[in-house]
This record gives structure tokens, C-alpha cells and sequence, in this order.
């Protein structure tokens, strides 16, 4: 089950992050998110991780996959998640970045409460 929930999350992340719809992305986050991405400053909520993905160099032709390393249920309301995320666009065949997530069930939603992302 986790690795399903792991899978819904991780696919939603990527359809929105290759159509660059940053509402749609940031929404799959809690509000008090503590966010790792591939700068060094910490993002916390969605006005810092909305900025993060802003202020990310449009590419043309993007596209991401992930690979589900582990998954596994701390409780029956959280899950952490280990995979490893291949980002494409035209030109560049694939950058592997890892990343962990921490999803939350908040009203039958699993959103992200922590978000860590770095290079293979």
C-alpha cells in the first residue's frame, strides 16, 4: 500500500512539475513544509517552496520520472518515501537526483511534510 501511495504522489508531482503548474505543485504540500531542494536554503511553507519553484531556469521539452526506492508507514497517517528522480528537457538526457519525502494524510490527501532532494 505504501509503495501505491508513494506512486499517486510521486506521478502528481511530476505531471505538475513538467507542466511547471507551481499552484498545482505547491498544493502537495503541507503549509508548514520544511523543503530541501537543489539550493542550499531551507524552504519552509508555501510561499518559500511557490518562490523555490519560480525561480527554477525554464527548460524546453522537460520531463521527470521517479523510481520508488522504499517506502514504509511510520504510522498509518505517515509515510516516508525514498526515490530517485531522473529530470529530462531537450538536449540533456538525464540528471538523477534522490530524494526523500515525508506524506501526511491531512483529510484523505497525502501531501508532503518534508521534501529533500540531492545529486545521485
Amino acid at each position: 500500500m505504501t509503495d501505491r501511495i508513494a506512486a499517486e504522489f510521486l506521478d502528481s508531482w511530476a505531471r505538475a512539475h513538467t507542466a511547471r503548474d507551481w499552484d498545482a505543485l505547491v498544493a502537495m504540500y503541507t503549509r508548514d513544509a520544511l523543503f530541501f531542494g537543489s539550493t542550499p536554503a531551507l524552504a519552509v511553507g508555501h510561499a518559500d517552496i511557490r518562490a523555490y519553484f519560480v525561480a527554477l531556469a525554464p527548460h524546453a521539452e522537460p520531463s521527470v520520472d521517479f523510481d520508488v526506492i522504499a517506502s514504509r508507514a511510520v504510522t498509518p497517517d505517515v509515510v516516508e518515501v525514498a526515490s530517485v528522480a531522473t529530470f529530462r528537457w531537450a538536449g540533456n538526457p538525464g540528471v538523477p537526483i534522490r530524494f526523500t519525502h515525508t506524506l501526511v494524510n491531512r483529510d484523505g490527501a497525502w501531501l508532503a511534510a518534508g521534501h529533500h532532494a540531492s545529486p545521485h
